[in-house]
């Protein structure tokens, strides 16, 4: 399973030969089925009434401007555990707002394509821990953020091979 609708054409010739692939669309979820599914989560994690309306409403435009239900799920948390630190019965605007305020600074794609822009040609491995230094991400989070930086043109990947001790990838900033 890959995001990635060329993938096939970056294997080796052997494995394309043994493969079958079936390519699933997962269309984007339209601003009514984002409002449910967040919805349904609040229910669960929420006391009956303790979430204003303004916030909710707030957190489904959030949610459906980014294209990524885990953004809704992450604000949903963050505005539940900040009412819960001032021991708010119910969860406001300003609970919500010291919530997006990650969101509003640097984002993580800056944060790494300013490490890869000052460590260009260095392995995915060092620059992870640079990354990881930073910002206390995982691995997987690392990939998907290199992969997005990929399609945008603004890195460039190199696999290089070592032979016996494997291969490698170089990640290079792209000028573009």
């Amino acid at each position: 399973i890959t995001n990635d609708k060329n993938f096939i054409t970056k294997l080796d010739i052997r494995i394309k030969s043994r493969l079958l692939p079936d390519l699933l669309e997962f269309k984007s979820y339209n601003y009514i089925e984002t409002e449910s599914i967040l919805k349904q989560r609040a229910e669960y994690a929420f006391i009956p009434n303790c979430l204003e309306k303004s916030v909710f409403d707030n957190i489904i435009k959030k949610t459906f401007e980014a294209g990524d239900i885990r953004v809704g799920l992450m604000l949903l948390k963050q505005a539940g555990e900040n009412a819960e630190n001032k021991s708010s019965k119910k969860i406001s605007l300003e609970h919500l707002n010291d919530s997006l305020s990650p969101l509003n600074q640097d984002n993580d794609l800056d944060i790494l394509l300013k490490i890869i822009k000052q460590n260009s040609g260095k392995s995915s491995s060092e620059i992870f821990k640079l990354y990881a230094e930073k910002e206390n991400k995982s691995y997987r989070t690392f990939q998907r953020k290199i992969k997005e930086l990929e399609k945008e043109n603004k890195i460039k990947l190199k696999e290089n091979n070592k032979g016996f001790e494997g291969n490698y990838t170089v990640i290079e900033y792209s000028e573009n």
